[in-house]
């Protein structure tokens, strides 16, 4: 399986502040059956000091070193977790780690938890108009999509991607995101399940429990999809 959004690297952002904590995180991943992970660190300009290019593929390269060392079968792969601004395209046409293993085709976009933003939907239109496909991190976690997510069905239709957390799907955040999981995965609106872990215990890395309680709604050979044939997709850059 391919962990498409997680906070995985050292000393980067809320995720794990060393290396320690970052290899107990590899190894439950494996032991779920998780071969790809790409690491999606905070970029929020503005909010606090976003990490540079050469700071995260200086972590991401050390996290390769140790799991090789260890002998996992696993591999860390290069993103960022992208808070969408007015001048977010400007961001990602300068830092090409912006995008989904540095591709240039997608990048995952995360909205404010709360209230979104009078300019949402542009910051999506703006991004597909250039080129770059939106994933839309955790939509089942934000105030204003869990008041009307029907808001999703458009900017779906014109090339943005949902990516549900692995959590919400289970119930594990609570039966109100389960239910708004099942509804957009009911509506075919949903194409990723992500862990957006950041630690080995609390959020952890885990996909296979998600892809369970999925396929109660949309079918087993779906539910696979969303943590395999989708997410393999986007981190060679392919259309999907």
């Amino acid at each position: 399986m391919i962990d498409l959004h997680c906070h995985i690297l050292p000393a980067i952002d809320d995720g794990p502040a060393i290396i320690e904590q970052t290899m107990a995180m590899c190894r439950v991943a494996v032991e779920d059956g998780i071969k790809t992970m790409v690491a999606t660190p905070h970029f929020k300009p503005g909010k606090f000091d976003p990490p540079t290019r050469k700071e995260v593929f200086d972590a991401a390269e050390l996290v390769n070193k140790r799991i090789r060392e260890e002998g996992l079968d696993l591999k860390i792969l290069i993103g960022a977790e992208v808070r969408a601004a007015e001048d977010i395209w400007s961001y990602i046409e300068e830092n090409d780690y912006l995008t989904l293993n540095c591709t240039g085709k997608y990048s995952l976009v995360e909205f404010p938890l709360g209230e979104l933003p009078d300019y949402w939907d542009m910051v999506i239109y703006e991004l597909i108009e250039k080129g770059v496909r939106p994933v839309i991190a955790h939509p089942e976690r934000n105030a204003g999509f869990i008041d009307d997510p029907d808001l999703l069905f458009p900017v779906v239709k014109s090339g943005a991607i949902l990516q549900l957390t692995a959590e919400s799907v289970t119930g594990e955040r609570g039966h109100g995101l389960a239910d708004i999981s099942a509804y957009l995965l009911k509506n075919s609106l949903v194409k990723i399940i992500a862990s957006d872990s950041h630690s080995a215990d609390r959020r952890r890395p885990i996909l296979s429990k998600a892809v369970s309680e999925a396929s109660y709604i949309i079918g087993k050979r779906e539910a696979l999809r969303m943590v395999t044939t989708y997410p393999e997709l986007i981190i060679s850059g392919q259309p999907i």
